[in-house]
């Protein structure tokens, strides 16, 4: 009996040693994540370093207008940083489905930032050649640059959250709209106390003394002190 089990045990080894290579399992290597390196250099780092910049030196002030000429404002440029470093964050988490609820605040931040940084370059459009050679001279011109690389790198975070999410993409236009709907109404209110300041201090230099009067008592209680210093020294 012995010499039996050691003769199968014999076969069953050969046998064994008879599989082809090929036909061994294989084990699947993990998939790398994608790191999306420009989106979250142009969308988040850059505007967040412009920012910073602005605000100590106030720079852009100086020398060209003030981007940021009240805390209204501040606070939308600081959520590109903000909404654009999450959206970047979520997505290298290389999640298939998002679910509907957080892909619609995703949508809803990412037509925000569209919003506002879609009106940033187009106010910086003008100086934005002379941004480009700028580049050239330590690295300078990618400040006013920031804006349009910034819009251009929320185009690219749209793209792949609609890749992302394409179970849901019937649902996630609303979102986006009302994002950019939100940026408008909040540009256009942060821009609001600016244009009743001009339009007041013009007419209480009027001749019209009712009229100046009157546009006095508004310019006290809805004017902005900024921007009639602003005037006064041409800035």
């Amino acid at each position: 009996m012995q010499r039996i089990l050691a003769r199968l045990g014999t076969v069953k080894s050969e046998a064994t040693s008879s599989v082809p290579a090929s036909a061994a399992p294989v084990v699947d290597k993990p998939l790398r994540r994608k790191k999306y390196p420009f989106m979250f250099m142009f969308g988040s780092i850059l505007p967040l370093i412009t920012l910073v910049f602005e605000v100590v030196t106030r720079g852009c002030a100086a020398l060209i207008f003030d981007p940021i000429p009240n805390w209204r404002f501040l606070v939308l440029v600081a959520l590109v940083p903000i909404i654009n470093g999450l959206t970047w964050f979520h997505l290298i988490r290389d999640q298939a489905v998002a679910g509907e609820k957080t892909a619609k605040w995703l949508f809803a931040g990412n037509g925000l930032v569209l919003g506002v940084t879609l009106f940033y370059a187009l106010i910086f459009l003008p100086v934005t050649p002379f941004a480009a050679i700028g580049i050239i001279y330590l690295g300078i011109g990618f400040l006013p640059l920031s804006p349009l690389l910034a819009f251009v790198a929320t185009l690219l975070a749209t793209k792949r959250l609609r890749e992302q999410n394409e179970l849901h993409s019937g649902a996630l236009r609303k979102p986006r709209v009302l994002g950019m709907a939100v940026a408008a109404g909040a540009l256009a209110l942060a821009l609001l106390p600016s244009i009743l300041t001009h339009r007041l201090a013009h007419q209480a230099l009027g001749e019209d003394a009712e009229a100046a009067r009157t546009s006095m008592r508004w310019l006290r209680f809805l004017g902005s002190e900024n921007t009639l210093l602003r005037d006064c020294y041409g800035l």
